[in-house]
């Protein structure tokens, strides 16, 4: 039978003798937790830091939680399972995601702002009842044409301007763009582009 019992050599220690077989608890300083060996089962509540330890073994793990605080008078409806600390079963609210990664998303009954990226590499948004594109590598920056509005497309390495679709950066040796209205002309003289049987 294992019995609570207050260890005056350290302040504010409460701790759980375990019978043979049993885990102990020890609620005490994060670091005097830490200072004792991490037993398999053994679990400590820090109270300088309201952290919660469990030994398995080899060292303490602390356990990923945050503590709020509690009316008293909670709230009688649903939704309590802990929305002051931004979570629940159904949202994550004011939170940083970092390392995260957007897989395929196969849900029969997409909701509006869902994302998803394609087999095909494209990253997709469920806007007004179906599944669109996002467009990205957009950019704006100064070249020697000006200022323009650029895009990257996807497997290729030519920058292109928006409007025109023209090449940016790579010019023939007639100083016209490699790349016009998206189509490239055989060799280091590009051709000028022809509209209604003349040239500009």
């Amino acid at each position: 039978m294992s019995k609570v019992v207050y260890n005056p050599l350290h302040e504010e220690e409460l701790q759980l003798l375990p019978a043979s077989g049993e885990s102990s608890y020890l609620v005490d300083t994060k670091a005097n937790i830490l200072a004792t060996t991490p037993t398999a089962g053994n679990a400590g509540f820090s109270s300088d830091t309201l952290e919660m330890f469990i030994g398995n073994g080899t060292v303490w793990e602390k356990a990923p939680l945050k503590l709020v605080t509690q009316s008293a008078n909670p709230n009688m409806g649903s939704g309590q399972e802990a929305p002051n600390a931004g979570y629940t079963s159904s949202y994550i609210t004011n939170k940083v995601l970092e390392n995260i990664t957007i897989g395929y998303s196969n849900k029969t009954t997409p909701d509006n702002g869902d994302l998803r990226i394609t087999t095909g590499d494209y990253l997709q948004i469920y806007l007004g009842s179906k599944w669109n594109n996002i467009v990205f590598n957009l950019g704006f920056g100064l070249y020697d044409i000006g200022y323009t509005f650029y895009h990257d497309p996807v497997g290729f390495t030519e920058r292109i301007e928006i409007m025109s679709g023209n090449s940016v950066t790579n010019f023939g040796l007639n100083g016209l763009p490699i790349v016009q209205q998206y189509v490239v002309s055989m060799g280091a003289y590009p051709s000028r582009t022809v509209l209604g049987g003349r040239t500009f």
